[in-house]
C-alpha cells in the first residue's frame, strides 16, 4: 500500500470523468498558460498572477466554482491555514491511477468518485497539525496491462494490495474492465511548514507531502497528485 496522497477533511462527494489522453502538467498544473486565439482569456477565467487558466479555471480572490481535477500550482495563492477546515469537495482520480500504476502497470482510471468525512487542524503558533478522516472511493479503470493469469485474479490481487475493499473485473479482448470500491479510516498528526503557496505536512521526513493551497476568506483549496480538495472553517 503506498497511498502517497494524504486524503484529509470530510468529503461531501464529487464524481470526475477526465480525459486521459491530456496534458497532466497544463496551465493549472503549474505549466505554461497559452492565452487564447483572440489573445484574451480562454473563457475570461484568469490564475493567481494575471494569466489564463484552462476552461471553468478558479480564480485568486474567488477560488474555483466548482471542484476542479486541474486546479494546481497556478491557481495556488497561499494564505493563512490556522484553524481547523471541513473539506465539502474532492475531485480527481490523479493519486489513485499513480497508485494503482504502482501494482498494475498501464492501467487507466475512466471514472472515480470519491465520498468520507473528517478534520485537518492548523496550529499556528506550534506550528503542528491534526487530521482525522474516514474516506472511500469507486473507480472504473482498465487493467489491461496488470500481469495477472485472469481477471479473477487481477480482482484478488488489486484488493488486497490496496487494502481491503472490493474488485470486480470483467474480462474483455485487451484484458480486463474492473471497479474498485474501497473505504479507509486514519488519523495523523505532526509539524508543518507553510511557505508562499505551498504547505508541507511533517517536513524533511520519509512522510513529508507537499501541496499547493489557497485561503480565500473561509475556503480552502489544495491539491496533489491531480486530486483537488476544498474545505472552509
Amino acid at each position: 500500500m503506498r497511498w502517497a496522497v494524504f486524503v484529509v477533511l470530510g468529503l461531501a462527494g464529487c464524481s470526475v470523468e477526465r480525459d486521459l489522453d491530456a496534458d497532466r502538467f497544463d496551465c493549472a498544473q503549474g505549466g505554461l498558460c497559452v492565452d487564447a486565439p483572440d489573445g484574451g482569456v480562454p473563457d475570461g477565467n484568469v490564475s493567481p498572477d494575471g494569466g489564463p487558466t484552462r476552461d471553468g479555471g478558479p480564480t485568486r480572490d474567488g477560488g474555483p466554482p466548482t471542484c476542479l481535477p486541474g486546479w494546481g500550482l497556478a491557481d495556488a495563492c497561499g494564505g493563512d491555514l490556522d484553524g481547523a477546515w471541513n473539506l465539502n469537495e474532492i475531485c480527481g482520480a490523479g493519486w489513485f491511477e499513480m497508485e494503482l500504476k504502482f501494482i498494475c502497470p498501464g492501467a487507466t482510471v475512466s471514472h472515480a468518485t470519491f465520498a468520507g468525512s473528517g478534520r485537518l487542524s492548523f496550529n499556528a503558533d506550534a506550528g503542528t497539525y491534526t487530521a482525522a478522516q474516514t474516506w472511500s472511493v469507486d473507480a472504473d479503470f482498465d487493467a489491461a496491462y496488470c500481469s495477472r493469469e485472469d481477471c479473477s485474479e487481477t480482482e484478488a490481487y488489486v484488493t488486497v494490495t490496496l487494502l481491503g475493499g472490493r474488485t470486480t473485473c470483467t474480462k474483455t479482448d485487451g484484458g480486463c474492465d474492473c471497479n474498485y470500491q474501497g473505504t479507509q479510516s486514519f488519523t495523523r498528526d505532526g509539524e508543518y511548514e507553510a511557505a508562499g503557496s505551498r504547505f508541507t505536512l511533517d517536513p524533511d521526513t520519509a512522510d513529508e507531502l507537499v501541496f499547493p493551497y489557497c485561503v480565500d476568506e473561509a475556503q480552502l483549496t489544495y491539491a496533489q497528485e491531480g486530486t483537488t480538495f476544498i474545505a472552509d472553517r
